[in-house]
């Protein structure tokens, strides 16, 4: 299900995402965050992720999606 709600100081993007985060990279200086494997899976298809950051929650196995869907990209 798609939502069209947001939260204050957030920005909804619906198409031409590598279009919005070109604008939000000249407009404001620092690091975009991006959780969640669906929203960074696009980002990495896209080749706009500068530094992968993962934070993990052990949980118990057995369902989720992963957080490299397609090839992974070259890590160092």
């Amino acid at each position: 299900m798609f939502t069209k709600s947001i939260e204050p100081n957030a920005r909804l993007v619906a198409d031409n995402i590598e279009g919005m985060i070109r604008e939000l990279k000249t407009q404001f200086a620092g690091e975009i965050e991006v959780g969640g494997p669906g929203r960074a899976g696009t980002l990495i298809e896209l080749g706009r992720i500068d530094e992968y950051r993962i934070y993990l929650r052990p949980t118990v196995l057995g369902g989720g999606k992963p957080f490299f869907s397609g090839p992974v990209p070259a890590l160092r």
